[in-house]
């Protein structure tokens, strides 16, 4: 089992950049850039942002409750963990006291969905990959709803570096090209060499379901009580793949396209595309099952498993 970050290292990791890897922006910025206010994240209906960080001392402070604290109280409080917990989560993004030259990395790493692939992406190496023992990746796929079983039989976990980084991470990883689609609490990006789209169950000609990630597949098979698919499946890992997506439905002929995207504009836009591309085919999109929500795993959390009429076998 790793060690965890020592507190005097966590408490140093900036909690913008924290906050930052949950999508989570300031609403003011006041006194030039010290304090930053945002809607709180440990508390629902705050409307008037009166959650403030001094960056200076990198403390948060809560109005609404009268409560504040360092970056592990922050944790503690968002991810309702013990202390231990905490640093476990901190540990999995931030090293040591997270110095200038890493900070700027890891900030590059949130890009969405639809970065186009570049030389940053592909200069993560992989040191290790094996089962999944950390408990910040297993506190991270609860918090998804990813069972064990499944996350078990698709994921590993994986130790990565940058280049001339002596220092390692670790993430999810799942497979995608020669390298990973990695994933952790405050990590999101590739890992290897040759990005591509993963394919699975290409046997299957009649239907092919359509994912932009990883955990958009998991949730489609957990609702659906499925260890593995029961048709073929694609996952793009990034929207800039679309065109590989669509050669791959073409060469192998299926009869049936079902999509599961995103609903931002993004997944929206490279929906309309590829019906449009796949012109007689019966390319059929699905998100409306999760309109409202972002995407497939964002609709499956929301429900918290506890959907009693999910389809069971209709992809």
């Amino acid at each position: 089992m790793p060690a965890f970050m020592r507190a005097d290292q966590a408490r140093q990791v900036p909690i913008p950049l924290y906050l930052e890897r949950h999508s989570i922006k300031p609403a003011k910025i006041t006194r030039n850039g010290r304090e930053l206010w945002y809607s709180s994240p440990i508390r629902e209906g705050d409307k008037t942002p009166s959650f403030k960080v001094d960056t200076v001392k990198n403390l948060w402070f809560d109005h609404g409750v009268a409560r504040g604290g360092n970056v592990i109280d922050l944790v503690v409080e968002m991810c309702r963990v013990s202390v231990k917990e905490a640093l476990a989560i901190l540990e999995s993004g931030f090293a040591g006291t997270v110095p200038a030259a890493t900070r700027s990395l890891l900030e590059n790493r949130g890009a969405p969905a639809d970065e186009k692939e570049n030389e940053q992406d592909r200069s993560f190496s992989i040191v290790d990959s094996g089962p999944i023992v950390h408990p910040a990746l297993w506190q991270y796929l609860f918090a998804r709803c990813i069972s064990k079983p499944l996350a078990s039989q698709w994921l590993k976990e994986i130790r990565f570096r940058a280049p001339g980084k002596p220092k390692t991470y670790f993430a999810l990883g799942f497979t995608c090209g020669e390298g990973v689609d990695a994933r952790s609490p405050v990590f999101k990006g590739f890992v290897g060499k040759g990005k591509d789209i993963s394919t699975i169950n290409f046997a299957d000609k009649g239907t092919v379901a359509v994912f932009e990630g990883p955990y958009d597949f998991l949730s489609w098979l957990a609702m659906r009580e499925l260890t593995e698919p029961d048709c073929a499946v694609i996952i793009l890992h990034s929207l800039s793949l679309k065109a590989r997506a669509f050669h791959a439905i073409n060469t192998h002929g299926f009869g049936r396209i079902v999509l599961y995207l995103d609903r931002d504009e993004a997944g929206r836009t490279v929906t309309r595309w590829l019906q449009r591309e796949l012109g007689h085919r019966n390319a059929v999109d699905r998100s409306p099952l999760y309109e409202g929500f972002k995407d497939f795993n964002e609709w499956w959390v929301a429900l918290g498993h506890q959907q009693s009429a999910a389809p069971s076998n209709d992809s």
